[in-house]
């Protein structure tokens, strides 16, 4: 079964927002549309992927570039998690959102 792609993310950076238990992915819509409760995938190689359900849509403001990105918000349930998250260090990719 083919997989269906609502949208595509571009993605320029990310961050781990401890205090909320969340990892925020930082960029813009480049097609589609993107809702909460979507999945958004994170190809590792040609066969695997790491997926998270989008829990939360933010605006972030980045001072230094005079600008706001979308971020799409993963919650992460415990610090093992949100490890795993922080350490793909996501920026510069397009992702796949369904």
């Amino acid at each position: 079964m083919p997989i269906v792609v609502a949208a595509k993310f571009l993605a320029v950076g990310s961050f781990l927002l401890r205090s909320r238990n969340l990892f925020v992915v930082v960029g813009d819509v480049v097609e589609g549309e993107v809702r909460e409760g979507m999945e958004l995938v994170l190809p590792l190689n040609g066969t695997l992927s790491v997926n998270g359900k989008i829990t939360a849509i933010e605006y972030v403001d980045v001072s230094h570039e005079q600008r706001c990105y979308l971020g799409l918000a993963i919650a992460c349930d415990d610090a093992e998690e949100a490890g795993i998250w922080s350490a793909m260090n996501i920026s510069g990719e397009t992702l796949d959102l369904r």
